[in-house]
């Protein structure tokens, strides 16, 4: 989002992670690994026009995804409730789709960040679990099986982190998850038990 000269440099930022990531591939310290990216915009700012602010956000992700596609590396949206046109995950789904390059940018599932997605933060009418929810096992795994099923096509990058699903802003921020430690007694994901969920996340190849 932003102006032309605020999306040029996203894109510069991007060329130089990209130009450090692949040197450090070169050097054979990071043998795998991708970029990761988000909106920089604020959902506020982007419900001002979701559909143009959408396709200015996908517009700047594509010409970074070049950029990244030069230096051998990928790009991964971070499915983050606080970023503007990623904030919940039909909206991130359709922000990938509409930029189009599914092996060069791609989704980064967070679970401490992605379950939150199931509760509607910040994206209301996107919300998979009763208003009287109470983590029962049930609801959350089908809510969670529903996120994963939409975004596994696009995932490249995954990694598991406790989330106890408060929220909080800061900022320009709206409400965002934080992690918290895999054994806080408030943590929401029962990691060792949730196969289904964790497969369902696995990064495509």
């Amino acid at each position: 989002m932003g102006t032309e000269e605020d999306r040029k440099k996203f894109v510069d930022q991007v060329r130089k992670g990209c130009r450090i990531a692949a040197r450090f591939r070169e050097l054979g310290i990071r043998p795998h690994g991708v970029v990761r990216v988000d909106s920089a915009a604020s959902v506020t700012e982007w419900n001002k026009d979701p559909k143009g602010n959408t396709r200015k956000i996908a517009a700047t992700m594509k010409e970074a995804g070049k950029v990244a596609r030069d230096f051998g590396e990928r790009l991964a949206a971070e499915g983050e409730i606080c970023w503007g046109g990623m904030h919940s995950w039909k909206n991130m789904v359709n922000l990938l789709e509409t930029i189009g390059m599914p092996r060069v940018v791609g989704f980064q599932a967070d679970m401490a960040h992605t379950l939150l997605y199931v509760l509607g933060y910040n994206a209301p009418e996107h919300r998979l679990v009763p208003d009287q929810f109470h983590w029962e096992p049930d609801r959350f795994h089908a809510a969670m099986k529903k996120v994963t099923k939409a975004l596994r096509p696009w995932t490249i990058d995954f990694h598991v982190a406790q989330n106890d699903s408060t929220v909080l802003g800061s900022g320009t921020h709206e409400k965002t998850g934080h992690h918290c430690l895999a054994t806080d007694p408030n943590g929401k994901l029962n990691i060792p038990a949730t196969p289904a969920i964790g497969c369902a996340m696995t990064p495509a190849r």
